[in-house]
């Protein structure tokens, strides 16, 4: 009886995977699934600058329009991380992680700035984002991507999504109101200040190409939002053929 069951257990499988290979046909992308390439909208800026915000309001925007778009947070990306690999506490000086994710503080007459470090393992973490954003944007989703983005990774960045129905908007406030919200955070004093005065590969806003800059000093998430959208539906992207084609004048390489 066991072995009967088995055979139909096997057999309903074998139909499953028919029917499947039949409707979508190989996981060659593009080929047989009649899906068009979706849409990236890259949201870089400092901490504090309303980037997830304004990435969760757009998000909702195109969703009541029946438009589905996956919201990816770069934060979400480093929590995958084992805790042993991160210590964001900069005062712990007896827990040192090399090759992971670690905040360093440096204090002086301007007060606290922090500076990251980071490990082997956490730079093939980050290196690994863009390609398989790729690949979700070849099967068709759409995705809204927040996080700090240094000059040092658009050297990765850039000629993956040249090609693409990528976007890339730079959200900035000033740096009153960055450190303002920063303050009123449960988060790290000093981190704002590290990532303005960035400079080389870790500077923040360099080389300055965008699609779009928003500044969120003085409107809401939302309203960022309705910009962001109304651009990618009246625009086609260029930033990041930009920042390609321009690499060697902008010393990317």
């Amino acid at each position: 009886m066991i072995q009967k069951h088995a055979i139909y257990l096997l057999l309903f499988s074998f139909l499953l995977s028919v029917c499947f290979i039949k409707q979508y046909g190989t996981t060659k992308k593009n080929e047989s699934t009649n899906l068009s390439n979706g849409t990236l909208i890259v949201l870089s800026g400092t901490t504090s600058s309303g980037k997830t915000s304004t990435a969760q309001a757009l998000q909702t925007l195109y969703a009541t329009e029946g438009i589905a778009y996956l919201h990816m947070p770069g934060d979400a990306v480093f929590a995958m991380l084992p805790k042993q690999w991160i210590n964001f506490n900069p005062h712990d000086a007896n827990k040192t992680i090399t090759d992971g994710l670690q905040f360093i503080r440096i204090d002086d007459e301007h007060g606290p700035k922090i500076q990251m470090k980071v490990g082997k393992t956490v730079l093939k973490l980050i290196l690994g984002i863009f390609p398989t954003i790729n690949t979700y944007l070849d099967y068709g989703n759409n995705i809204i991507f927040d996080s700090v983005i240094m000059c040092g990774w658009l050297k990765q960045i850039a000629p993956i999504m040249a090609h693409k129905n990528a976007y890339f908007i730079g959200i900035t406030c000033s740096k009153e109101v960055a450190l303002a919200r920063e303050k009123s955070r449960d988060g790290f004093p000093g981190l704002v200040r590290g990532q303005l005065e960035a400079t080389g590969d870790d500077a923040v806003h360099e080389p300055g190409i965008y699609d779009l800059l928003i500044d969120t000093t003085n409107i809401s998430s939302e309203q960022a939002a309705r910009q962001i959208k109304d651009y990618v539906e009246n625009n086609k992207p260029k930033a990041f053929m930009q920042i390609w084609s321009k690499a060697s004048e902008y010393r990317l390489y």
